[in-house]
Order: structure tokens, then C-alpha cells, then sequence
């Protein structure tokens, strides 16, 4: 596993704040393009080209993202291009805002969190190109 960008905080009252994470070319990593991991306060994630990430074996199953947080509060991801991954943006248990984002070729899951969430999801996306599978 490894990581084009990764920022990480031990807990609410040891966290990195106010990042901006601009402007980036990210890709042929394993893993994640850009990681917050857990506790993140006021990371904007913006103009980035997040492409082409190698998957790695989570749980028994690939798994590559663009972004990926855990316990983020006032995450902005606006105006990247997310390119050849399995999970665009996966946030679980964050409060976080997708806007103007655009998505290319094969992305398993433009967002992927925990349910209720705190995610304001504003992107536009050709849903004639989403496919469920339910397993018996």
C-alpha cells in the first residue's frame, strides 16, 4: 500500500487542519491517491488528475480510491478528474462536500460511505453507466 499524498491525526484533539491538497498529477500508486486516514479538520482536495492507482488486496477483495478519509470534518472535494479506480472518494464517517468533480472511464463507486453521512454529494455523472450485482 502506498500513497500519493497522506495526511493523518491520531484523534479530534490531535488532528492536521486547514490542509489544501491542489493541483496534482497522482497516479500509479498502489493503493490510494490521497489518503487523510483518520481525523482531518478543513482539507480542501481541489484541481487534482487522480488516475490509474493500482489496486491492493483489502479483505479479500481490490480496492483503490481516489480519496479516502476516515473521521474528516469540512472535507471539500471539488473540481479533480477521477480516472481508472475502483472507488472514486471513499469517506466513512465524515461530513465532507463533492462538487463539480468530473469521473472517466472505469469507476466502480463515485462515493462510497457510511450510512446516515454527512456528504454533500453535487456531481453530475452519466447514471446510464451504473451497474448493481446482488449476490445470492
Amino acid at each position: 500500500l502506498s500513497y500519493g499524498v497522506l495526511a493523518y491525526g491520531e484523534s479530534q484533539s490531535n488532528m492536521p487542519m486547514n490542509l489544501s491538497i491542489e493541483d496534482n498529477d497522482i497516479f500509479g500508486i498502489s493503493g490510494s491517491a490521497i489518503s487523510l486516514g483518520d481525523y482531518t479538520y478543513g482539507t480542501v482536495i481541489s484541481g487534482n488528475s487522480l488516475h490509474d492507482i493500482i489496486p491492493v488486496q483489502f479483505m479479500g477483495q481490490d480496492f483503490s480510491a481516489g480519496v479516502q478519509a476516515q473521521f474528516a470534518g469540512g472535507l471539500n472535494v471539488e473540481n479533480n478528474l477521477f480516472s481508472n479506480l475502483i472507488i472514486a472518494a471513499s469517506l466513512p464517517l465524515c461530513e465532507a462536500s463533492m462538487a463539480d468533480n468530473n469521473y472517466e472511464n472505469m469507476i466502480g463507486s463515485y462515493l462510497t460511505t457510511t450510512s446516515p453521512n454527512g456528504i454533500s454529494f453535487n456531481d453530475s455523472f452519466n447514471n446510464s453507466l451504473i451497474k448493481t450485482k446482488y449476490l445470492k
